[in-house]
């Protein structure tokens, strides 16, 4: 989100990402997605003004890796 290497890259160099089943991955990022997603849509928290944004961006993230995974994104 902020200059740093693609998620997956990231991941996919973990040595747990080599045994992980893929499903399950897939599940797990559309869950984190979702959730940042829906955050992001919020009314700010009290005293954290600029939370909303940032779990905005990090949902737009995520759901660009879901949509790689699931092969809708180049």
């Amino acid at each position: 989100m902020q200059g740093g290497p693609p998620p997956a890259d990231v991941f996919a160099a973990h040595p747990l990402a080599r045994e992980a089943d893929a499903g399950a991955v897939t599940s797990v990022l559309a869950a984190l997605a979702g959730y940042l997603v829906r955050e992001g849509r919020q009314p700010p928290p009290p005293g954290l003004p600029t939370l909303r944004d940032f779990q905005k961006a990090q949902g737009e993230v995520a759901l660009d890796w879901l949509r790689r995974r699931m092969g809708s994104s180049p």
